[in-house]
């Protein structure tokens, strides 16, 4: 459907209901392929540097998750898709852009002709748009292997093996103090796993997923269902926590603290020095457990590691203002425990050519209502370091 007539149609009074769903997705895809131009020039206008210890920093990414509130993550795969679409698969965006393709055909479609060369690249591409009009994602991503298996059995070859290295195990935070327990594992491992708690359960009478969990569980942890679960409870002022899922509810702390060790957080008293007290450290610990910055997971550490977001601070865009309330104070260090950071060594840019990157914006140090210190928190007061 063409985007122009879709928007008429979502403006027109007494519509086919089910043209209107069509029109609303040509619309999305339009927006989509938008935002997509957006941000690739975000990227192209901020481009990555090399710190002193030889790492890249690219601020693009820390500058549309702060923007957009996504997570890090989320957006460097946003980014690194708008480059692929623009700079290797322009015939996709075109795609997206006028509605035959919605953002997760279009994502398929770079991820699945990744890693072949140009030209077939972008001749399967076109074709897999034609494909993708009238299919599935899921139809669509099994096509693409095996396209690519046909065209390009050595680089289908190399994929697996690059993907194989990319193992890994997850947890993820569900809503109702539940959570999911994921595994990316080769085909042929993922089988061999299920067909093993099916088999276990396969004379059990009642809900069989719920029994697959129970085995699950049993299996890799020892703790056979209905069996108490060894965990430590936070109870916070603002409410119980679990350690390493997060916030839940009253009762069910209360099942989980009947044989669970409690920990209770109390705030401890300003100290004068350049590192904080062990109460002190003991506490940002266990109150933050991950580093401030938005949408970061990564845990905090006694020792102080090299900072792992940037901004590229420009004052046309109010980059500066963007997270004021979330992130650390700036006499702590965002993934560690220590007082005021010192300085760091940057390298020389030229200011009129590129901006300036440095670590988490600092704001300045706000004084309470008395006159007394800015934070309960704070080791010693102390200006924020020059640039």
């Amino acid at each position: 459907m063409d985007v122009h007539h879709a928007w008429e149609l979502l403006h027109t009074a007494g519509a086919d209901p089910l043209e209107v769903a069509r029109a609303v997705e040509a619309v999305k895809a339009f927006s989509d392929a938008r935002q997509l131009g957006a941000i690739h020039q975000v990227s192209q206008e901020n481009p990555g540097t090399m710190d002193p210890t030889g790492h890249l920093c690219d601020p693009a990414p820390a500058e549309i998750a702060c923007a957009l509130t996504w997570t890090p993550a989320a957006a460097s795969r946003r980014v690194d898709l708008a480059h692929e679409l623009h700079e290797d698969l322009p015939g996709v965006l075109d795609a997206l852009r006028s509605g035959r393709l919605d953002l997760g055909k279009a994502q398929e479609i770079a991820a699945g002709t990744f890693g072949l060369t140009r030209a077939t690249r972008v001749a399967l591409a076109r074709i897999a748009c034609d494909y993708a009009v009238c299919h599935t994602r899921g139809q669509l991503r099994a096509w693409l292997a095996k396209q690519i298996a046909r065209l390009d059995p050595e680089a289908a070859t190399e994929r697996r093996k690059k993907a194989r290295t990319r193992r890994r195990v997850w947890v993820q935070p569900e809503a109702d103090g539940m959570a999911t327990l994921g595994a990316y594992l080769t085909a042929e491992e993922a089988r061999a796993c299920y067909e093993s708690l099916r088999l276990a359960v396969a004379n059990h009478e009642g809900p069989v997923d719920a029994a697959r969990a129970d085995e699950l569980v049993a299996r890799i942890s020892g703790v056979q269902a209905h069996q108490p679960i060894p965990v430590q409870v936070l109870i916070t002022p603002t409410g119980p926590e679990l350690v390493g899922y997060g916030p839940i509810s009253g009762t069910h702390a209360e099942q989980l603290c009947d044989t669970a060790p409690r920990i209770y957080l109390d705030r401890p008293r300003p100290t004068i020095g350049y590192r904080p007290s062990p109460q002190l450290t003991r506490y940002v610990k266990a109150r933050d457990r991950h580093c401030r910055f938005p949408g970061c997971r990564r845990p905090g550490s006694p020792l102080r590691r090299r900072p792992h977001h940037r901004l590229a601070h420009r004052i046309d865009r109010g980059i500066q203002s963007a997270v004021p309330v979330q992130i650390p104070p700036p006499d702590q260090d965002p993934h560690g425990l220590e007082g005021p950071s010192r300085p760091h060594r940057r390298p020389h840019l030229d200011q009129s050519s590129r901006p300036h990157l440095c670590q988490h914006p600092r704001r300045p140090m706000s004084q309470s209502p008395a006159g007394g210190a800015s934070h309960p928190l704070h080791a010693t007061e102390m200006a924020p370091a020059a640039p």
